[in-house]
């Protein structure tokens, strides 16, 4: 009987844990909604996207810890974890991720510049070869007319 009582406070601490990774899917989620400039259509695929996420990972949770089951002190665990992580870190990883992107963009826009450059360079040597073969082309053409 002493391990039935231990049993759903041990569960609580670990829906609690179970929020937390909730939590980081959303932030997940909500980076590529920062991408995306919060379009419209990205808005809501990635709701849905963390709607489905979410409940299939309280599935999975109810299976591995309390044998199917499903309990209201599953949800509230779960959604308290998520709602402190949210209030206290939700605006701290809004920045972080910001300026990760606006790292990873500017790396970007060099690597494209330098690719760029790059194909450029190729473009004019290979244009240069067609009009020097083109060039020898015309003058065969010039030589076997006289």
């Amino acid at each position: 009987m002493g391990l039935y009582q231990t049993f759903h406070p041990i569960v609580f601490l670990f829906s609690l844990l179970w929020g937390v990774y909730i939590y980081l899917v959303y932030e997940l989620l909500h980076f590529v909604r920062i991408v995306f400039n919060e379009r419209k259509a990205v808005t809501l695929i990635c709701d849905i996207l963390f709607m489905i996420i979410s409940a299939i990972f309280m599935f999975i949770f109810s299976l591995a810890y309390n044998f199917g089951q499903l309990r209201i002190y599953m949800l509230l665990g779960a959604l308290i974890s998520f709602i402190i992580l949210k209030i206290t870190l939700g605006r701290l990883t809004v920045v972080l991720f910001k300026k990760i992107y606006s790292i990873f963009s500017i790396i970007l826009k060099k690597i494209i510049k330098i690719f760029q450059k790059l194909t450029n360079k190729l473009l004019k040597l290979r244009s240069f070869l067609v009009y020097n073969l083109l060039k020898k082309k015309d003058e065969k053409k010039v030589l076997k007319k006289v």
